[in-house]
């Protein structure tokens, strides 16, 4: 056995269940488990160890178990790929925020500030898509696996880099990205010659690889479409009540804050696509939730207590050319007043890149 085999397969089976993880989360939606979860740690450490235990008693399945091991863990990493690259492309991960833009600089915590970098170009939000889209496509297809790989390297050290400059929290899945895609290189070093001056005679059996290949690929597109279009389905039924808005004015007057904040400045709430925002009162935050039907034009608001307030709902209807609207307020102990906004300023996105 060679000692560079054995260590890729070490490395390959511990990279294997991380991997699956970050994919199967996407595909199912939320996670269980932080990123760092022990379980996670736990997982790895034991499915080196068995490969481990089965390489020692069955050493001629070392190339065996070394090939399937890396065609998990490469197509795990074009899944990665491919879903990140679309994400950016179709619904745009790199969203804007009113809440962000109204801050000033200094009081931007980093990991947004690199987001707002990230997001605002349309052009360098391509690039970086289109980079991770064509390594995870190359990543398919074996002829291309060693062009898919180095471009994986690049982007994914890239990235590393960008989370752990910026307090990113999402670091270990590039990480871990990262890693497979050196690992799987070092075991081409050997092979270049070959790749380079290999015959012209395809067999039947790499045919049929060929084309289970494109399968995979086909599959790992077509899905990541359906699904990225239907997020930014959901993002554009959002737009019309998103915005940054100002109190104007509250009649009855109900004793809030949010109606007259002592330090005399307009209370400002955001709706943020998401269905979620903040509201802005003396200089204290509270966080928001919102729900909008686009067929009725109905908006409901749900603002957290402050102390010793009740929870806060308001209601009425909006579309996205208003902006000012009349809502009805209401919550626990709160006599109904009614509440109108006027709306500064729209999304940071433009409707058209969302809907």
């Amino acid at each position: 056995m060679k000692f560079g085999q054995v260590l890729r397969l070490l490395l390959m089976a511990a990279l294997s269940p991380l991997l699956l993880y970050y994919a199967g989360d996407l595909l199912i939606g939320d996670g269980t488990w932080p990123l760092w979860h022990w379980i996670l740690t736990a997982s790895a450490l034991v499915a080196a160890a068995v490969a481990g235990a089965v390489m020692f008693w069955w050493p001629q399945r070392l190339n065996g178990l070394l090939r399937v091991s890396e065609v998990l863990v490469r197509y795990c990493v074009a899944f990665l790929l491919i879903s990140y690259a679309l994400n950016k492309m179709i619904p745009g991960q790199f969203l804007l925020y009113n809440r962000d833009l109204d801050l000033p600089l200094r009081d931007l915590p980093a990991r947004r500030l690199a987001w707002h970098f990230l997001g605002y170009s349309s052009l360098y939000n391509g690039f970086i898509a289109g980079f991770e889209l064509i390594a995870g496509v190359l990543l398919c297809l074996p002829r291309t696996v060693l062009c898919g790989l180095f471009l994986t390297a690049a982007a994914t050290t890239n990235i590393v880099v960008i989370d752990a400059a910026f307090g990113i929290r999402a670091i270990p899945i590039p990480a871990v990205m990262m890693i497979a895609a050196f690992v799987m290189i070092g075991g081409y070093f050997n092979a270049l010659r070959s790749l380079i001056s290999h015959s012209s005679a395809v067999s039947t059996q790499r045919t049929r690889y060929n084309v289970l290949s494109l399968g995979v690929l086909v599959l790992f597109i077509a899905f990541e479409i359906w699904q990225n279009v239907g997020a930014r389905r959901g993002l554009a039924s959002q737009v019309p009540p998103a915005g940054r808005w100002e109190v104007v004015e509250c009649t009855s007057d109900p004793g809030l804050a949010i109606c007259h904040p002592r330090s005399g400045v307009q209370s400002i709430l955001y709706l943020e696509i998401g269905h979620w925002g903040e509201i802005v009162t003396d200089s204290e935050r509270r966080s928001l939730q919102f729900s909008y039907d686009g067929a009725s034009k109905d908006l409901e608001i749900r603002i957290q207590p402050r102390g010793p307030e009740p929870i806060l709902i308001l209601r009425g209807s909006v579309t996205e050319a208003d902006n000012s609207i009349l809502l009805q307020g209401s919550g626990p102990g709160v006599a109904p007043f009614e509440i109108r906004l006027r709306r500064t300023h729209h999304a940071p996105w433009p409707p058209a890149r969302i809907g």
